[in-house]
């Protein structure tokens, strides 16, 4: 195996999701990763990881921009969680430092495994591949994203969950959704644009004041209500949740 980007044979233990991400979600040593529909899960202390995708230099390349990311949703997270309905700005963020950390995750999930949750990029795994590791390299045109912070309650400051990229619609429109640091990221990944007016409005790439962000009621989302029906429905993940509140 060589690392995808410099064809190093150099490998290393390259996390999927940051690890920075995942033992946020931890009550004690370990958590329940790698959830699936069927409530199937195994425990652990760092996440999901792919020893033979990247190198060590490529990877903390990604590795800048996760802990750019992570810093951001601490900051979103601690004055940014107040109540649902509302819509923000984050000043002096760099909205491309966001993209190519979406992007890096995107990347990674196209070359993992099957059983990791391995993502369909098509052609656009390469353009992705070119954008976050040429630094000179301009957005492509296909690239956006929207940000939401789930809320459970008023000032909830919280992290409940994180989730691996899956494909979606919206509008027509083909994204990724995926959950880390309290965040959902809805990754555009597309040549038509989205079109309802509030979702385009929520678009980082052309936003000069900062990172905008909604907040919204995590009861609507699927990110909140799966893992809550999936703790309830299935005795075995329900009875490990239970040793570990």
């Amino acid at each position: 195996m060589n690392c995808s980007n410099c064809g190093s044979d150099a490998l290393i233990k390259a996390h999927l999701i940051p690890r920075a991400f995942c033992v946020e979600v931890q009550t004690g040593k370990s958590h329940a990763a790698s959830v699936t529909k069927d409530g199937n899960f195994v425990v652990n202390q760092s996440g999901v990881w792919d020893r033979n995708i990247l190198c060590n230099k490529c990877d903390g390349r990604l590795g800048d921009y996760e802990q750019y990311a992570h810093r951001v949703a601490q900051e979103i997270r601690s004055s940014g969680s107040s109540t649902v309905g509302k819509t923000k700005i984050v000043a002096g963020v760099d909205n491309i430092k966001i993209l190519r950390f979406c992007a890096g995750i995107l990347y990674k999930y196209s070359l993992t495994t099957k059983a990791n949750g391995r993502i369909d990029l098509g052609r656009y795994q390469e353009v992705l591949r070119t954008f976050i590791f040429d630094p000179s390299s301009p957005v492509p045109s296909e690239l956006d994203a929207l940000i939401v912070r789930p809320l459970r309650y008023d000032n909830d400051t919280g992290v409940f969950a994180y989730r691996a990229p899956a494909p979606d619609r919206q509008n027509g429109v083909n994204v990724f959704r995926m959950m880390m640091g309290g965040l959902i990221f809805i990754v555009q990944l597309d040549k038509r644009t989205l079109s309802d007016g509030l979702l385009s409005s929520m678009l980082i790439r052309g936003c000069a004041e900062g990172l905008p962000f909604a907040t919204v009621a995590a009861a609507d989302f699927e990110e909140f209500t799966t893992p809550r029906e999936l703790a309830h429905s299935n005795e075995r993940l329900s009875t490990y949740l239970d040793k570990n509140p």
